[in-house]
């Protein structure tokens, strides 16, 4: 009999009830065994339980009990449940439980089930479109803070409205009304007719909110979210929420607060001292600053400031530049593995193609060392897999030693790159020549190997973070298995893919954390497969790449997390068999395929969606014979892409890559062959770049996401130069919403007068859009600054340019700009 561990009983919105379960790690047969449960809103005997489902399967390990949604909520109650586990070969019975979790009041929740039938009967709000005002909760304190209490002496303040923090409120974000016809993603639906009380509304797909944010209607009521918020999430994502509110006065100060013209927000926002705007078509006109001598000040600080308005999402998504390119081992790399660290480093474990010493290095996101290399032990190594546990130290494991057997090792290293063990013998591994590993969300790790002392069956052992032996042996695949990849999937199992060499085909299968089988072997790909890689896309899918020899291609597929088919085997290579392949994910949910050219021995890349669409075709990266191929997903969204160069000499190159997207330039200082000075760039995923890049391609900089919404923003840059620590801050509408360290201490800026500063152009993308007044200043603006800049237009210290941008195309003199020493040209390509 099989014994159930970790039951939780919880909420899953409206008020169903969520069971899960696992099972203890056993070598029983957990097809055999089926599972009941049982409800009762007191605790008792099982015959006071009523019956709510029968004949699950223990391997389900999750079960909604729906018959709760249309129960009163408005006050506390408890619902218990029992487990019944029949082992259908034995007939044998386990009874478990009770578990029990005590509601919380669900007024918002329990109102709209009581409104429901009238849900549609409120033709006022029939294909409206409603807005979101998000509450700020840090940004700049406001002067109305008490400095006792450090609460706002006046609720009614029009700076800060309340909240304490000036601008109170994040711009608004546009949310489909509700229709008469069917529910639609990312909608709002107000329920029964609007009334001067309470309101209540259902979001679905949107954005989160909370307590203290505002919805508005395009009549410009708005409401006050007072909760309570019952929200159903997966993962990260809020798929509904089920809010209580209130109509506000329209004299509450938040009416001050603007939104869009039509809603009577304040103008004063949006236009600023009466100056023309550009339009920018998105396809070919720009503007091109080429008097460049007056920016040789920018060795020291700076700050430019503007207003744009973005009308559409840049075209698709690409490799858009080298950041950076190093060689961070001058012996070559055989085999590598690399991940990202919790501090943003980047970690690689490998062997050096010259002496073949199994050896690691950390490296910064840039590129620079930290440390090593640092050998592990003077012997070949193979087959890496590297994995970071809960308690930041780093397991790497590997096949040691040049002979067909080789003996199974690991070694433990924490974040400064400090030997902590080993190499010593994985326990319960003697010998492997495929390994694969990964922590599990309990802080343990789980290894999976071929193990040939026993004919190169697949295997899988379960260690804690102490190295200990927890569980296994395990036999995963009775045939010859190689290539074993293994990855953390975000519901908490363990997706395991492989080659099975015996069959000639790719399968995958999917473990519970403890070793329970979730989901047996399934046929991936009906041909042989090698050189196979996996990785965790950001939305949960999983991507599978590899190499087939029978029919010459570099393939992928792509499955969900609970092993159902994405996308079927689709070719990204057919120029031969792919090898070394790698895959990343991108902070956009796609993925970076990297892979040797089976025609040019090139290091080449390829990009797809998370559904499988080819968004980039092959492209290569380099122009040398190269070998050993890997990509990384850093933690500032550019991958890191290692490979080793033959040119008569063996050398390990690192190159890092910006991958967010194809940008739409606002402002870009670019000498186009080696740096990019200053950029100010939009990507296709909706964030604002800004980055200052140094001679020797160091950079600071962030990207911070902004909603395209058809609206002028003002943006403010500041850089404190001179290796200042203050670095880079970003305020949108006057508030500081990014500010970034000068951590490098080495960044000297470049400065090529003789190139131009474009506006609105970099390369082949352009702006789609509306710009004006762009200001560069000598000196980093304060907060003030800024302050009087953004709510007059007017401030003038410091000031070495100004572009009204007009939208024609003469050219307005040298002096004609506020006596500013500067030549505008606009230009139609």
């Amino acid at each position: 009999m099989i014994t159930l561990e970790n039951v939780t009983v919880d909420t899953l919105g409206l008020g169903n009830r969520r069971i899960q379960w696992e099972v203890v790690p056993t070598h029983e047969d957990l097809n055999l065994f089926l599972l009941d449960v049982y409800r009762a809103e007191a605790p008792g005997a099982l015959s006071e339980f009523d019956l709510v489902v029968s004949g699950l399967s223990v391997l389900d390990g999750t079960y909604i009990d729906s018959g709760l949604q249309r129960m009163d909520y408005s006050t506390n109650r408890q619902i218990y449940y029992y487990l019944n586990v029949l082992d259908t070969g034995t007939a044998e019975t386990s009874l478990e439980g009770p578990y029990v979790m005590e509601s919380e009041p669900d007024y918002a929740s329990n109102e709209i089930l009581r409104r429901y039938g009238i849900f549609f009967d409120n033709p006022r709000y029939q294909v409206r479109t409603f807005y979101v005002l998000k509450k700020r909760t840090w940004g700049n304190q406001c002067s109305c803070i008490d400095d006792v209490t450090q609460e706002p002496r006046n609720e009614n303040c029009t700076i800060c409205y309340g909240t304490g923090i000036v601008g109170g409120y994040f711009n608004p974000i546009a949310v489909r009304g509700m229709r008469s016809d069917k529910p639609s993603r990312q909608m709002i639906n107000l329920f029964g007719a609007w009334q001067d009380t309470n309101v209540f509304f259902k979001l679905e797909n949107t954005v989160k909110v909370i307590p203290g944010d505002y919805i508005v209607d395009e009549h410009n009521e708005r409401y006050l979210i007072e909760g309570p918020v019952n929200h159903l999430q997966k993962g990260i994502y809020t798929l509904m929420s089920n809010v209580r509110a209130k109509t506000v006065s329209k004299s509450d100060p938040i009416y001050r607060y603007g939104m869009i013209e039509e809603l009577g927000g304040t103008e004063e926002e949006i236009i600023i001292s009466g100056n023309e705007i550009a339009v920018f078509n998105g396809t070919s006109s720009y503007m091109e600053i080429i008097d460049n001598d007056l920016l040789s000040f920018l060795n020291g600080s700076f700050s430019i400031t503007g207003w744009f308005e973005l009308n559409n999402a840049p075209p698709g998504p690409s490799i858009s530049e080298t950041i950076s390119q190093t060689v961070c081992d001058d012996e070559g790399l055989y085999e590598a593995e690399s991940i990202t660290l919790s501090n943003g480093n980047v970690f690689m474990a490998y062997s050096d193609y010259t002496n073949i010493y199994a050896s690691y290095n950390i490296i910064t996101q840039s590129g620079t060392e930290v440390t090593g290399p640092i050998v592990l032990e003077n012997t070949m190594g193979s087959v890496f897999s590297v994995t970071q546990l809960t308690n930041n130290n780093i397991f790497i494991c590997y096949a040691s030693g040049p002979d067909s057997s080789k003996p199974a090792k690991y070694a433990l290293v924490d974040e400064s790159g400090t030997l902590l063990a080993g190499p010593i013998a994985v326990p319960g591994i003697t010998y492997s020549n495929y390994f694969g590993c990964t922590k599990t969300n309990n802080g343990n790790i789980f290894v999976v190997y071929s193990d040939p002392d026993d004919g190169n069956k697949g295997k899988f052992i379960i260690l804690d973070n102490s190295i200990n032996l927890i569980f296994g042996p395990t036999t995963f695949h009775s045939n010859v298995t190689y290539y074993q990849r293994v990855s953390l999937l975000q519901n908490g199992n363990i997706f395991l893919s492989y080659s099975n060499q015996s069959d000639n085909r790719g399968e995958f299968v999917i473990y519970s954390q403890a070793g329970a089988l979730i989901k047996s072997a399934t046929i991936f790909e009906t041909n042989p497969v090698y050189d196979l890689w996996s990785s965790i896309l950001v939305g949960g899918n999983i991507i599978i790449v590899y190499g087939t020899t029978s029919d010459s291609s570099g393939k992928f597929t792509i499955y969900d997390e609970n092993g159902n088919i994405i996308k079927t085997p689709t070719t990204f290579e057919s120029g031969g068999a792919s090898y070394y392949n790698s895959v990343a994910p991108t902070l956009d949910d796609r993925a970076v395929i990297v892979y040797q050219n089976p025609s040019s021995y090139y290091t080449s890349c390829v990009i797809v969606d998370s559904e499988g669409t080819i968004t980039q075709s092959s492209f290569n990266i380099n122009t040398n014979e190269t070998y050993d191929s890997h990509i990384t997903l850093l933690g500032n969204g550019n991958v890191m892409i290692l490979y080793d160069v033959y040119d008569g000499v063996d050398t390990a190159i690192l190159q890092v890559y910006d991958v967010i997207g194809q940008y739409q330039p606002l402002l870009v200082k670019d000498d186009k062959s080696l740096n990019h000075e200053w950029i100010l760039v939009y990507d296709n995923s909706g964030n604002i770049h800004i980055r200052i890049i140094g001679s020797n391609n160091n950079f600071i900089g962030k990207y911070y996401n902004y909603p395209i919404n058809g609206e002028l923003h003002h943006y403010a840059i500041t850089y404190n130069g001179n290796n200042s620590s203050d670095g880079i801050n970003l305020y949108i509408d006057n508030n500081l919403v990014q500010s970034i360290p000068n951590n490098l201490g080495i960044y000297t800026p470049p400065i090529n007068t003789s190139l131009n500063v474009f506006i609105g152009k970099w390369a082949n993308s352009f702006f789609a859009g509306k710009a004006r007044d762009i200001k560069i200043f000598n000196k980093a603006l304060s907060s003030a600054d800024i302050n009087q800049e953004y709510a007059l237009g007017n401030y003038r210290v410091g000031i070495v340019a100004n572009y009204k941008l007009h939208e024609d195309t003469n050219d307005y003199g040298r002096y004609s700009l506020h006596g500013i020493n500067t030549d505008i040209i606009f230009t139609q390509e």
